[in-house]
């Protein structure tokens, strides 16, 4: 009965066993057209400069300012960030940021910030170009001021190792300040410098001092206590120029010296400058600008150097360098070519500070997945890589999208090209290709999506064609081409797409097409076939789009499916499979947009599986390859990286684009496995080559420190890093800490670990930055223990521990129970004492009222535990909304009283200097679910409340830790954000906006829903020229106005209104209901919105 699913055909072969070809061509009059088709590039392949993606944080992530001048690590872990607009805390997630603030003497002296360094006591020490030099007390969170004289303006500071301070001045020479607190001027008219301007401090491996000036190098001589200046520019072994601008030892004992417009050298300290590094427009390998800022040693050795002209690797075999800058054809390029500071921490990445464009981060780790982005050696754009295959010459075959074929030959270091030519009849069929095999003789085919297939002729240099014809059997049955295989008797398996499977005969020519039937149920599932495999028993595994796996049997045509079921999870995942893999023991792996499925055959025939989705480890439930390593693991490529699976124990691995894929995204079929043991996996932005077994992993153990810690939603007053002990009292409901894990690879997926001895029975395993909150803790001493692991699961197992000690309430003091026990002792003595008197006639009754005693006894112990109880819950209550865990409103009154009281207080400070008040403003922002009412009616009151609890996560991850949210009732939320102005509100609503428009909000049962909101913002005071015209209550209403303009606006956007020098009160109050559009038109108030004019129309009344 199979027969009658297949069709057989042959068809006459022009030039006898040569195989099949387009009819009545011939392929040797075309061989000069087909070796034009073939580009050969030699020597290239070995000296590709390998892509660098680097991550970027700039002032979207809260970096104070773009301009970063200096990055500094500290013994704890944090990355310390001086910019040109103050100094910046990362700890991963986020940044923490200290300016000057003249109200506060303790602040950071000032916002310019150059230098950064450390003492034993752990002190940071800062140097500032307009506040001079302070250190930072950790314990307190307050710098000092250091006076040092009346040139304040410093550009670098070092902390030797007897704890003497060293101070660059811009023009001041260099000072030391001793340990005792004595300073010493050094200068050049009498203490050796070159030149009193003085710009890097570097000490090297054998604790030497040196220091780069305007007029050249100077090293520090101890025991004579001045400097000496050395490799003078213009002599024979001295530098290329005098301005140096930065110094650095390598772990060979050379000197690496950068100039301002002079270049590199490479000085060996006892004979001298012995390379010198210029930028040759001529040469592609010179050094990128002759401007040298930054200096660097990687773990493996490698120098970086920070030019004007972007970040340069030095090649020593070459004695020349790679060039690492803005690409705007690259989105994970540096943003800007200034390289202002270089930084290795101690988990290896590598940080770059440029002067327009922020932080970037990269780790050389990234390497070792081998990532190419082009599959030519020299491209400059990302190739879509499609397929892979092995030729018998162990030459690499890789297929592009769009861009043909590319053979490369290791070997050799050539990369030779294929594409189509319209005037080359054996050139390459089409340059779509998705499909390349290599059989058991050695012949290479390539599939294409729109032109059938070809098999590479090596005499010729070309390919012979085999296009489908549209209802001729004798052609693959369709024009695009999925996949190959080969069963034991070298027949062709072909997968098309939209024709079912063809098996051919490559010696005789014969096709015989398998298709789905829908009268038949052992036909194959879907004609639509997206990978095809031959198990060694002889059976062949045809993955589908949409109707699952099919296990055909060849004798009789007949198939097995297996098929999703969504009322059985023991069922494949999903019916559109993407990839299989065959182990030679027999297992199968099946990649599905629902996740992959590994299939063991039973006994009876039936299969068994199990299933690997997101919820078990995977990165994402899209899986578009499947490979199997040397080890027996299993890789798959999917949505958001690569996984690797230990069939033996289980453990699940991911990588993402930090680790060095080419991307997170990756294409379906573009997975190979060579015979040396190489992986390589195709994706949108080229693809990745690399041997499993060399891959290193992420060894550094991450400290842990503490990012944020809150009292009933109130951020505590001490710096949270330097709690060891926490108290409070009863009455504080709600304990909450943040913690942080310093490992920056990846931080978004650090870990952390942590139980509540006397509390938690086990750890509790979460994310990095996600908030860890207690409640209504009994009276009582626990210690909280956190640890933390980094994104490759290496944990750090020295725990912080941080003690908490809740005190009781006054009638659950040991002094309470005291005076109970007194109380009742006097009561039952007395009344013995009267028993005693009637136990002669009233022993029965004394019975009675001894029994009566004890059970209002009982009865009053029973109250008094039900009053704690409604006393904890009212409390509660009182303060926080039930559903959200947000404050309410009888919260922010209480909150908002001190705030405005501080606000009013820096106003009557600002006005009485040139302080700019601007940032001393309280925003409120109040947000509005768009069309929430019909969530509620459509998936029910339930799902609503699902959608206002997941809310919280979006408003906590939006908004700063200092902000509070309140519920302000229904769907409608008030955020509070204190020292913002203008453009600091606008983006904050935006990044509301944004991040609610695109949360997918699961309610339940598997459903999904969007939805939207609207804005409005004002800030307290309203009126800056007269900060008490108006209420805070009035600029909530204001906020709420602004909010109804965007809501009637068509939604989905935010509205902030803002006084202008115009702005009268009593006009403003007037015109806020009906006259808005006036008030904006006559400068009575000044809009901000997202909302385009060009498309919406902004809707200024309200409806009645």
């Amino acid at each position: 009965m199979g027969i009658s699913r297949r069709t057989e055909s042959t068809r006459s072969i022009p030039g006898g066993d040569r195989g099949p070809r387009r009819a009545g061509w011939s392929l040797r009059p075309l061989l000069p057209a087909a070796a034009a088709v073939a580009l050969l590039v030699v020597g290239t392949a070995r000296g590709a400069t390998r892509p660098i993606q680097f991550d970027e944080l700039s002032t979207d992530q809260g970096l104070s300012q773009s301009s970063v001048l200096v990055i500094f690590q500290d013994s704890v872990g944090y990355l310390w960030v001086g910019t040109e607009d103050g100094l910046n805390r990362y700890d991963g997630l986020g940044f923490e940021v200290f300016k000057h603030d003249p109200l506060a003497p303790t602040s950071l002296p000032g916002n310019f910030v150059w230098g950064i360094d450390e003492d034993g006591r752990g002190n940071l020490w800062v140097a500032t170009e307009d506040g001079g030099v302070a250190f930072l007390d950790r314990t307190t969170g307050a710098f000092t001021r250091i006076d040092i004289g009346a040139d304040e303006a410093t550009r670098a500071i070092h902390v030797a190792p007897d704890g003497s301070v060293w101070i660059a001045m811009r023009s001041g020479g260099v000072r030391r300040l001793a340990p005792d607190g004595v300073i010493r001027e050094y200068r050049a008219a009498y203490d050796g410098l070159p030149d009193d301007h003085v710009y890097v401090l570097h000490r090297d491996g054998a604790g030497v001092l040196w220091v780069g000036t305007d007029a050249g190098l100077a090293r520090y001589d101890a025991e004579r206590d001045r400097f000496e200046a050395v490799f003078a520019p213009g002599t024979g072994n001295g530098l290329s120029g005098p301005r140096v601008r930065s110094i650095m030892h390598d772990r060979r004992g050379r000197l690496w010296v950068g100039t301002w417009e002079s270049g590199l050298n490479v000085i060996d300290p006892a004979r001298g400058v012995v390379g010198r590094y210029r930028h040759d427009p001529e040469r592609k390998a010179s050094l990128a600008h002759d401007r040298v800022r930054a200096l660097l040693e990687d773990d493996a050795g490698r120098i970086w150097v920070g030019t004007s002209g972007g970040l340069d690797l030095y090649d020593p075999r070459t004695d020349g360098f790679e060039h690492y800058g803005h690409d705007p054809t690259d989105p994970f390029s540096l943003r800007d070519d200034h390289v202002m500071t270089l930084l290795r921490d101690r988990g290896g990445v590598i940080w770059v500070g440029t002067r327009f464009a922020g932080l970037h981060k990269w780790h050389p780790r990234a390497w070792q997945f081998g990532h190419r982005r082009s599959i030519d050696d020299d491209g400059t754009s990302p190739s879509r890589v499609t397929a892979f295959t092995e030729d018998s010459l162990g030459r690499l075959w890789i297929g592009a999208f769009g861009e043909g074929l590319a053979v490369v030959d290791r070997a050799r270091g050539t990369t030779k090209r294929f594409r189509h030519d319209d005037n080359a009849p054996s050139s390459l069929a089409s340059d779509r290709v998705t499909a390349l095999f290599t059989d058991r003789d050695g012949t290479v085919w390539v599939g294409t999506i729109d032109a059938g297939f070809d098999r590479f002729d090596p005499q010729a240099d070309g390919f012979d064609h085999y296009p489908h014809v549209e209802g001729n059997p004798d052609s693959p049955g369709a024009s695009g081409i999925s996949s190959f295989a080969q069963d034991a008797d070298g027949l062709l398996w072909i997968g098309t797409f939209g024709g079912g499977v063809a098996r051919f005969d490559p010696g005789s020519g014969r096709f015989v097409h398998f298709r789905h039937d829908p009268e038949d149920p052992g036909s194959l599932a879907s004609d639509r076939v997206t990978a095809v495999r031959v198990a060694p028993d002889g059976q062949v595994w045809v993955g589908t789009h949409g109707g699952g796996v099919s296990v055909l049997d060849p004798s009789t045509g007949q198939a097995r499916h297996l098929r999703h079921d969504r009322t059985d999870p023991r069922t494949l995942p999903s019916d559109l499979v993407y990839a299989i893999h065959l182990e030679p023991r027999g297992v199968a792996w099946i990649g599905t947009t629902g996740g992959l499925s590994r299939v063991s055959s039973r006994p009876d025939g039936t299969f068994a599986l199990r299933n690997f989705r997101e919820r078990d480890g995977l990165p994402n439930d899209v899986v578009y390859s499947v490979q199997q390593d040397r080890s027996g693991g299993i890789w798959a490529s999917t949505n958001r990286g690569l996984v690797r699976i230990d069939s033996s124990t289980g453990r699940i691995d991911t990588f993402d684009r930090s680790d060095g894929l080419q991307e997170f995204e990756f294409n379906f079929g573009a997975g190979f496995a060579r015979h040396n043991g190489e992986l390589l996996f195709g994706g949108i932005n080229g693809y990745n080559a690399f041997l499993p077994e060399r891959l290193a992993r992420n060894t550094h153990a991450p400290p842990v420190v503490v990012a944020r810690v809150s009292l009933d939603h109130r951020p505590v007053a001490s710096p949270p890093d330097q709690i060891s002990l926490l108290e409070f009292d009863y009455a504080r409901r709600t304990v909450s800490f943040t913690f942080a894990a310093l490992d920056y690879q990846d931080p978004q997926r650090n870990r952390i670990a942590y139980r509540l001895d006397g509390f938690d029975e086990d750890w509790v395993e979460t994310m990095a930055g996600t908030p860890v909150t207690y409640t209504n803790l009994d009276p009582g001493e626990y210690a909280l223990r956190v640890r933390a692991a980094n994104a490759d699961g290496t944990w750090n197992e020295q725990d912080l521990t941080i003690g908490l000690r809740v005190e009781a309430p006054p009638w659950r003091t040991p002094w309470a129970y005291g005076g109970y026990a007194v109380g009742m002792l006097t009561f039952v003595l007395g009344f013995v004492q009267v028993q005693r008197r009637k136990v002669a006639r009233e022993e029965q009754y004394s019975r009675m009222l001894e029994e009566q005693v004890r059970f209002r006894t009982r009865q009053l112990a029973e109250r008094t535990r039900e009053l704690e109880r409604v006393n904890k819950r009212l409390a509660t209550a009182s303060l926080t909304d039930s559903l959200t865990g947000f404050a309410n409103r009888r919260f922010l009154i209480e909150y908002l009283e001190k705030e405005i009281r501080l606000v009013q207080r820096r106003y009557a400070a600002a006005r009485a200097g040139s302080l700019d008040s601007r940032t001393f403003d309280l925003a409120f922002l109040m947000i509005d679910l768009d069309q929430f009412k019909s969530v509620n009616d459509t998936f029910g009151h339930c799902a609503g409340d699902e959608v206002l609890r997941q809310l919280r996560s979006i408003l906590d991850d939006a908004c700063r830790g200092s902000d509070i949210v309140i519920r302000w009732g229904g769907d409608e939320f008030l955020v509070v954000a204190r020292d913002q102005d203008a453009e600091a509100v606008a983006r904050l609503a935006e990044r509301i906006r944004t991040r609610i428009a695109g949360h997918a909000f699961e309610v339940g049962r598997g459903q999904v829903i969007r939805t939207t909101c609207s804005i409005g913002y004002a800030c307290y005071p309203f009126l800056r020229d007269d900060i008490e015209a108006l209420t805070w209550e009035q600029v909530i209403g204001i906020a709420d106005r602004a909010l109804y303009v965007a809501k009637r606006s068509g939604r989905n956007a935010w509205v902030g209104f803002e006084s202008t020098p115009s702005t009268e009160d009593t006009a403003l109050l007037a015109g806020l209901r009906h006259g808005l559009e006036q008030l904006v038109a006559d400068a009575q108030l000044r809009m901000h919105t997202s909302i385009d004019g060009n498309t919406r129309t902004i809707a200024w009344t309200m409806e009645d």
